[in-house]
């Protein structure tokens, strides 16, 4: 059993550098006068679950790159990994591991609380249905989940569904969206298609163009970052 009082070394990862998640500025030069404040990227946190829509995460994250002055980070259920490489993801990429392994002792930081700071959108794509039932009851039981459910309500929380089109048309579905909208999240609708499975109808997520539109207008009004 851990003992809360006793600190085991910290073990060297892949996490990223934390260290400028409070700030909004980078800090000062050596000389004030020398040279004026830079402004730090803007920090995007996207969060991938088990939907067959997260084969698209590689070119997602490659569209949100090319948006002048961002910064992307990816957090991953376990589900999630399984339709997708790693190798194909150029930003730092988080799962449930790294939770664990990053905290030792009462000084640790605590990850999911460290990427609620960090982020200043998060971005839910896809969401599918077993996490948009988690998050419309306030489950928290992975990284993901954990995030959304310590989110600071003042930022901007998108969100994609993406599931089957039964699943999509079962009752419970909207008001779990009408949950997640009540609770001040920007919902970017589900299309019609014909779906991995062979079902044409609604629950396919929304084109990744659809996505990085959205996500540079909410931007723009929750910042006035400048688009391009």
């Amino acid at each position: 059993m851990l003992n809360p009082d006793s600190c085991m070394e910290p073990s060297p990862g892949r996490l990223p550098k934390l260290e400028a998640t409070r700030p909004h500025m980078e800090p000062k030069a050596s000389c004030p006068a020398a040279a004026p404040l830079v402004e730090r990227k803007f920090h995007v946190l996207v969060g991938v679950t088990g939907s067959v829509a997260a084969l698209k995460l590689p070119l997602l994250v490659s569209k949100l790159l090319d948006i002048p002055g961002l910064e992307v980070a990816v957090v991953t259920t376990e589900r999630a990994k399984h339709f997708y490489s790693s190798q194909d993801i150029p930003v730092t990429l988080y799962s449930d591991a790294d939770e664990w392994e990053m905290w030792k002792c009462r000084s640790d930081p605590v990850l999911h609380i460290d990427l609620r700071r960090w982020a200043d959108l998060l971005l839910v794509a896809p969401l599918d249905a077993n996490t948009l039932g988690k998050v419309a009851s306030g489950i928290c039981d992975n990284l993901l989940t954990c995030i959304i459910r310590a989110w600071d309500r003042s930022k901007p929380l998108i969100f994609c569904p993406a599931m089957n089109t039964a699943m999509w048309e079962h009752p419970i579905t909207a008001q779990q969206v009408d949950q997640l909208k009540a609770f001040g999240y920007v919902e970017i609708p589900c299309v019609a298609k014909k779906l991995v499975c062979g079902d044409k109808g609604l629950g396919a997520m929304a084109e990744v163009g659809t996505i990085v539109d959205k996500v540079k207008e909410v931007l723009f009004q929750h910042s006035g970052f400048q688009q391009s």
